[in-house]
């Protein structure tokens, strides 16, 4: 699928690009990032990796704020990332970001999932890492 199909079917919308939604978009992410540390720690495990992908989700809607763009659908932000921004991201940030959507995916709508401490620990190191490379454009774009 691409970006263009996403927008007739609505999946996307254009938008004003926004600054100020793409920062406090981050602001979220760590908060959900820190919500997902305190699950671990508290041993739930799908609450971890339910958070992790949560601080990836708000950390990417960052990316389409400042470009100017919103989403009604998560995969829509998998196939946006990959065709806008996968030399900035690279494509196995994108595919870690899509990995763990599926993961969230299951852990809310799954009959059969069973997450264990390593799940929730590699969510919360995929999301880390996202969050800082998102970061790290936020600002770029935010200096120009």
């Amino acid at each position: 699928m691409k970006i263009e199909q996403l927008l007739e079917k609505g999946s996307l919308k254009k938008a004003r690009p926004d600054k100020e939604k793409a920062i406090q978009s981050i602001k979220v992410a760590e908060s959900k990032l820190e919500e997902s540390e305190r699950s671990l720690a508290a041993h739930l495990y799908e609450s971890a990796v339910v958070f992790a992908y949560m601080a990836m989700f708000h950390a990417a809607r960052a990316i389409l704020f400042q470009d100017g763009y919103t989403e009604k659908s998560h995969f829509a932000i998998a196939v946006y990332l990959q065709e806008k921004h996968p030399a900035k991201l690279g494509l196995d940030l994108i595919n870690k970001f899509n990995t763990q959507r599926v993961m969230r995916h299951e852990g809310l709508y799954g009959l059969d999932t069973d997450f264990k401490k390593e799940d929730a620990e590699l969510a919360i190191k995929d999301a880390k890492e996202f969050l800082k490379k998102i970061k790290e454009l936020i600002k770029q774009a935010c200096q120009k």
